[in-house]
């Protein structure tokens, strides 16, 4: 048995505007509530991840997702801008110098790798807010 490299590739913008930051808050808000309807108003926590691995494909409890996400998505935005957790790697897109090309993740043995950039980048596209900042 070996190790695997496990990780995110993504593209997306070198800057990151305001108006693509206030996009991601009412997406985030928006999966946030259609998560919760969808497994109804008296769901136990398992009917919510449930609905949740339906919709996105993670395990995670939309409550988890709170009612006003601009920190947690103002946080992501300072760290897409300064790439600054070990797990992580960019370099100017050359085919478009406004776009950077960025890897987060880490060599794994069967588990999910626990670096800062790829927990990032992982709850940014299970929360549904990577798409409205331009990552993709």
């Amino acid at each position: 048995m070996g190790a695997d490299q496990i990780g995110y590739l993504v593209k997306g913008p070198a800057e990151i505007p305001e108006t693509s930051i206030r996009a991601a808050v009412r997406a985030c808000r928006r999966l946030r509530k259609e998560l919760l309807d969808e497994a109804g108003p008296d769901a136990n926590e398992e009917e919510r991840v449930d609905a949740a691995l339906s919709r996105t494909g993670e395990f995670f409890d939309p409550e988890d997702i709170p009612e006003d996400p601009e920190p947690i998505i103002r946080e992501f935005v300072d760290w897409w801008r300064a790439q600054d957790s070990r797990d992580t790697c960019s370099r100017q897109d050359p085919d478009n110098p406004k776009q950077l090309l960025v890897f987060a993740g880490e060599m794994s043995w069967g588990d999910e790798p626990d670096g800062r950039g790829y927990k990032m980048l992982r709850q940014a596209f299970a929360w549904g807010f990577a798409g409205a900042l331009g990552i993709r």
